[in-house]
């Protein structure tokens, strides 16, 4: 299937509007970077079409409402994505903690198909609101795949962030470290690659910061 920006005017109108997943990035104490925001060719008619755009409204609202984070985990929805969000539930995150989640991601449209953003999607814009986001938002916490971290040294952003771990909690690989924030690269939650295992204990390490 072809890779590209998804044609749904509605969908890029909301990602316009809100060019996240979720909490508020500025005030979120959780970031947690995606390469970019994927759906179906088709998502406009299923079913659960009014259930993503309400998402993508207001994500706190709607995980206080729903008790799911994503609308991925409805009932209505039947496509891919989901197996990336059953993941991220095993973290323990619940309702009460939706103010404090957000998802961001490098490409600030949404997409379809499958494959990874080039290069002449990105958008100055957002990538310098991205580091604004963890450098001088309320992030205490900032998880980045290696993947993403990859795409934005290409691009010449976060140049100061490592790409190897300077230390470790636990299963997690800390790439830097400050009193106020911790960046972490753990394995992407869709990452296939890696041991059940190691997978799973990085679940659970997240888990334990919730409350910390």
């Amino acid at each position: 299937m072809s890779y590209g920006p998804h044609p749904s005017a509605k969908l890029r109108a909301l990602f316009e509007a809100r060019p996240f997943q979720g909490a508020e990035p500025s005030s979120a104490r959780f970031l947690f970077f995606g390469l970019d925001a994927n759906f179906a060719l088709d998502i406009e008619a299923t079913d659960s079409f009014p259930d993503v755009c309400d998402y993508l409204q207001d994500g706190v609202r709607f995980w206080r409402d729903r008790k799911k984070h994503h609308p991925f985990l409805l009932t209505t929805y039947q496509g891919s994505g989901r197996g990336y969000h059953k993941q991220f539930e095993k973290i323990g995150f619940t309702p009460e903690h939706a103010s404090q989640v957000s998802f961001v991601e490098v490409l600030d449209v949404p997409t379809h198909g499958s494959g990874r953003p080039p290069i002449s999607l990105l958008h100055a814009e957002h990538l310098t609101r991205l580091e604004e986001w963890v450098n001088c938002g309320a992030a205490q916490y900032v998880f980045m795949p290696q993947s993403v971290i990859a795409l934005l040294h290409k691009v010449k952003r976060f140049v100061w962030l490592n790409s190897n771990a300077v230390s470790q909690r636990g299963s997690l690989p800390i790439l830097h470290e400050t009193i106020r924030t911790t960046i972490f690269s753990p394995y992407h939650f869709s990452y296939r690659y890696a041991s059940r295992a190691i997978r799973e204990q990085q679940l659970s390490d997240m888990g334990r910061l919730i409350d910390g």
